[in-house]
């Protein structure tokens, strides 16, 4: 069987940041902003515009496509899929995904800027 995380968040839950390629930018929750702006400091990350379109642009602590969530607080009932890893066949199941109002952050693979290389050392086999 393969078990995969369900985390209460969908496209109605974003609340910072963008989730189609900065084309649309969100910044609806002022705790969440705090947050970031409180890890972005920890992390020495300045402040920046972002956003697809020059006048649509919004001010960040993050990369543009790094997206906050917020859970609602509701129960919902889901049907998931659960996948059998000897027979490779699915099989429905009822789940009940909590949605919880906690904060979630996704995406965040360009959190940190680029380093710039190191010199090329021969016989490095991080250089292959």
């Amino acid at each position: 069987m393969i078990a995969i995380a369900y985390l209460p968040v969908n496209n109605k839950t974003i609340i910072y940041g963008s989730n189609n390629a900065g084309f649309v930018m969100h910044d609806s929750d002022p705790k969440m902003r705090a947050l970031m702006e409180k890890a972005s400091t920890m992390l020495n990350l300045a402040p920046h515009l972002a956003g697809y379109s020059p006048e649509k642009r919004i001010l960040l602590y993050s990369a543009a496509d790094v997206e906050g969530h917020k859970g609602t607080v509701r129960a919902i009932r889901a049907n998931a899929w659960a996948t059998d890893t000897d027979t490779h066949s699915l099989t429905p199941f009822a789940c009940l995904c909590a949605q919880d109002g906690r904060y979630y952050l996704l995406d965040f693979a360009r959190t940190m800027p680029c380093e710039t290389p190191v010199e090329y050392v021969a016989n490095d086999l991080t250089h292959c």
